[in-house]
């Protein structure tokens, strides 16, 4: 102490100065603090907290744009609670502004109610759907269905309509699509970004190529960004049409289910896919009679997962059109595609169905590319087709290598709807029946609260986490990814998820694609072992049984064979027929909801249900429970 006083009266200067200093830094730490206040206060003064209920956001939004767009508050977010079921009794159409909506994220710890969760009373007017923005759209921690309530279905959730805006879609969920979940409509867009989402379920029971989680219709876009992105059951997975984007990424993405293409674009301008799993895409085949007049005018035999072709130079709307020779082929040359660490697969029950078909129409596989229009015979579309293959074997800039083919993940809980794909085929190509809604929601248990309709009165809750479980068990798949890490979405994989963040994420990835050769390497085949055929007709147990609202039922068959699954009520009355039609050898399951041939809920009580195969039959009981 007696020093310190020492120095100061001897150094004042020095000691003036530190305190000048000291008072200084406190004046600008106070400052910065007070600054930060006002700019906290102000970010949540942005912020409006939307009550849950119906037509609460569209009134939120509404009171927002008194006296016209203008007053729109720049910067507004609006916040919805997790849990919270919010109905859309009209659509919300925005004018020129940019509309965020997000949700809580998922707690740390805890119980979690579920992303909040967006539904229409009934559906919308023209154009059917939730949201027409006519402007920026940015969607986050939010789940999103086209089922109304009363269970009528929407045509559409979203409709992207004004030329030069933006599309952000993070960390939510699309569920249940008749038509399209996301449209972008009319013209030229600058970016579309589509991350930890998950799209499941887009099934048209009118049009077998319907349901599509994306759709740009007649337009192009700047960049477009798909990562850690799952889809599940869909028509399409994602349809871009022919007027090509300026950049494509396509990264660590899982495709399961999907009936038609996988991704339809031919003409990327700039383009990599990456990482990805893609099993059952188009499972449903092809036959050349399908092609229309000019569709496949190069007579190629198939179709592709992946398909390349060169730039079109034809023009729209909102492109220059290119006709000086010289100047396409530079661009055309100009071009970087890169398609690597991609695994591609399909159940055996599905190759068991084309040999079926095949074998039923006498139709023959024709040899080399076949005649358009002419052979009939139904056959699995490869990862890549000729042309493709072509492309990368010339294209200076572009590259195929490290991918995978007939390779089985193994997931840990794929969606039990094989079933309902099997009536689906069996519908379109034997003309039998209407479409089939081949969509799934398998949660039951302790861990999920089965919701396909959550808004009835006899649901306890909703169903907030997705019943599958897309984790798999091929070990060359898990670590067959760019820097060893799994393929495909890894929200899956947590902790692989976080490291690969740590390892430089999608630049890591860039930089590993762009260093790859160019030129076209084979795919490496990884057979997956055919599944054992039964020794006998069979009839398991239903399970759950009692159950509420549904119950999945087994049967084995030790032959391919007409079958016939019936549900009966005690007095023997037919209550709903389940599957009726050939199926393929092997072990089957069909799920029952509970509704009669009419779509409505029966009661509760005492049900049988009969298989029938040729001269084996075999009757067993189950009860609903409500």
């Amino acid at each position: 102490m007696k020093s310190s006083m020492h120095n100061r009266l001897l150094y004042p200067h020095i000691y003036k100065t530190k305190h000048m200093e000291m008072e200084m830094t406190k004046f600008v730490v106070s400052l910065f603090c007070i600054l930060l206040l006002v700019f906290t206060s102000a970010q949540a003064q942005l912020v409006k907290n939307v009550a849950a209920g119906t037509g609460t956001l569209a009134a939120a939004v509404a009171a927002d744009t008194v006296g016209g767009a203008a007053n729109f508050p720049v910067g507004r977010v609006y916040h919805l609670t997790r849990g919270g079921i919010y109905k859309f009794n009209g659509n919300i159409t925005t004018n020129g502004f940019k509309l965020t909506i997000v949700g809580d994220p998922p707690p740390a710890t805890g119980n979690d109610p579920g992303p909040a969760f967006i539904i229409a009373t009934s559906p919308g007017g023209s154009p059917d759907n939730l949201i027409n923005a006519y402007g920026d759209l940015e969607l986050r921690n939010v789940w999103v269905t086209s089922w109304a309530e009363g269970n009528a279905v929407q045509w559409q959730n979203i409709s992207m309509n004004k030329l030069n805006s933006s599309l952000i879609i993070d960390s939510c969920i699309f569920d249940y699509s008749n038509g399209v979940s996301i449209i972008l409509q009319g013209g030229h867009f600058n970016k579309y970004i589509s991350k930890n989402t998950i799209y499941r379920n887009q099934v048209s029971t009118s049009q077998w190529w319907c349901g599509r989680p994306n759709y740009f219709n007649s337009s192009s876009v700047d960049s477009v960004w798909v990562e850690n992105c799952t889809f599940v059951n869909e028509g399409f997975s994602f349809q871009e049409q022919d007027y090509g984007n300026q950049f494509f990424w396509w990264n660590h993405n899982t495709l399961l289910n999907t009936a038609k293409f996988a991704m339809l674009n031919e003409i990327w301008k700039s383009a990599y896919v990456g990482n990805s799993l893609f099993y059952n895409s188009h499972f449903t085949g092809e036959r050349l009679k399908q092609d229309a007049p000019g569709q496949d005018p190069d007579g190629y035999l198939y179709g592709a997962v992946i398909d390349y072709d060169t730039l079109n130079f034809h023009g729209h709307s909102n492109d220059t059109l290119v006709t000086n020779p010289a100047q396409q082929q530079a661009l055309e040359l100009s071009r970087t595609v890169r398609v690597a660490y991609n695994a591609n697969g399909r159940d055996q029950y599905i190759t068991n169905f084309y040999a079926q078909y095949n074998t039923d129409k006498h139709a023959v596989l024709p040899t080399g590319e076949g005649t358009p229009g002419v052979d009939t015979a139904l056959m699995a579309e490869p990862f890549v087709n000729v042309r493709t293959a072509n492309m990368f074997k010339w294209h200076p800039n572009s590259a195929f290598s490290h991918n995978f083919d007939k390779a089985n993940p193994g997931f840990t809980k794929a969606p039990t709807n094989q079933d309902s794909l099997a009536a689906f085929l069996h519908a379109q190509f034997y003309a039998t029946a209407v479409n089939v809604d081949w969509g799934w929601d398998g949660g039951t248990g302790v861990t999920y609260v089965q919701h396909t309709y959550p808004w009835q009165a006899n649901k306890t809750g909703f169903f907030y986490r997705t019943p599958e479980d897309l984790t798999y068990s091929n070990p060359t798949l898990k670590a067959g990814a760019v820097g060893g890490f799994p393929m495909g979405d890894l929200n899956w994989y947590p902790a692989q998820k976080a490291a690969w963040i740590a390892a430089g994420g999608s630049t890591a990835d860039m930089t590993a694609l762009n260093a790859l050769p160019a030129g076209f390497t084979p795919l490496t085949g990884i057979e997956q072992k055919p599944e054992a055929v039964p020794a006998k007709y069979s009839l398991e147990a239903n399970y759950p049984n009692p159950f509420n609202p549904s119950t999945t039922i087994k049967y084995a068959l030790s032959a391919a064979g007409v079958v016939k699954l019936v549900v009966y009520d005690l007095l023997g009355r037919e209550v709903r027929t389940l599957v009726n039609g050939n199926m393929p050898a092997g072990n089957q399951s069909v799920q029952w909801d509970g509704k009669n041939a009419h779509g409505s809920t029966v009661g509760s009580g005492v049900y049988f249900y009969k298989l029938t195969v040729g001269s084996f039959t075999a009757t067993k009981k189950m009860t609903l429970l409500k």
